[in-house]
């Protein structure tokens, strides 16, 4: 069905992320295999062009010749064993038949250090690079997937919830400054200071223009305030006099109400992560931070 179609297509799209990340790795020891088996193709042709010209006569021929080695593809029966004479069929096979009678059973003359050299670039490129190649693509293939699984579950987490985010107020930087008080009366005494400070005409009352640009000139929290957001703060003018302004008293009801908007939003924040981590497989840490958000309350 659909619904089907659609998570395979899921599926496929996280397999490609997660190869796309893997590909700079890969590629860097790719390179490095690339490289190495380069050096081994110019000493092999260089060591090699005489005994085999068909393997080794060029550059470009012996360097197939090598990648054939450190895939592992018949490198032993087909390419090693004729360059160190242990090949019956081969016309490079040096026979020491000094010891025996019998042509057919003469015994090769292996040259060791021909044989050491194949066993020791398999080694290094076959074994230890491709290896380092599979490792970081199996590496960064697996912790692709799992950041992409952790992402996806996020979302899944953050739609059953109503993040602090969405519910902020446009005077939170201003809030954060002032929720730090001692009792009712210091906090009457920062809010008629703040007062004070934006009244730039001392006429006892803020308007609009005073309160946009006495909120934008304070220092550290400069706030943008529109008048959509003015006529929500005062219910739509409800909190302003006759005049549309508001007096020392209706900014502090204001700035209260809004300060008490805030710690709630705050307190639900704190509430929300500690479900979030019980949603994700949190222990006991959430019921933990869960004993101190209701100590506080």
């Amino acid at each position: 069905d659909v619904g089907s179609a659609f998570r395979s297509l899921a599926s496929c799209q996280m397999v490609i992320k997660a190869l796309r990340h893997a590909l700079v790795p890969v590629s860097s020891t790719l390179v490095i295999l690339f490289f190495a088996t380069s050096i081994a193709a110019v000493v092999s042709a260089h060591l090699f062009r005489d005994k085999d010209p068909i393997g080794y006569g060029t550059f470009s021929l012996s360097l197939f010749t090598m990648f054939q080695v450190c895939t592992g593809d018949g490198w032993a029966q087909y390419i090693a064993r004729p360059m160190v004479g242990n090949d019956q069929h081969s016309s490079v096979a040096e026979y020491d038949s000094s010891n025996s009678t019998d042509t057919d059973t003469a015994v090769p003359n292996i040259q060791r250090s021909i044989a050491l050299y194949f066993i020791f670039f398999y080694f290094v490129t076959c074994i230890c690079l491709w290896g380092v190649v599979h490792a970081i693509l199996v590496d960064e293939f697996m912790v692709s997937m799992q950041a992409e699984r952790r992402r996806r579950r996020e979302e899944e987490i953050e739609a059953h919830f109503i993040t602090t985010e969405k519910l902020d107020s446009p005077l939170d930087p201003l809030l954060a400054t002032l929720v730090h008080f001692h009792s009712s009366h210091d906090l009457s005494n920062k809010i008629r200071e703040l007062f004070y400070m934006i009244d730039a005409n001392g006429s006892g009352s803020l308007d609009y223009q005073e309160i946009c640009e006495g909120l934008r000139s304070l220092e550290g929290t400069p706030i943008k305030l529109s008048l959509e957001d003015l006529d929500t703060l005062t219910e739509n003018g409800a909190l302003c006099n006759a005049s549309g302004e508001l007096d020392l008293e209706s900014f502090e009801g204001l700035i209260r109400h809004q300060l008490q908007l805030y710690v709630i939003r705050m307190l639900g924040s704190a509430i929300e992560r500690i479900e979030r981590e019980e949603e994700a497989g949190g222990g006991s840490a959430g019921g933990h931070h869960m004993g101190v958000v209701l100590f506080v309350l």
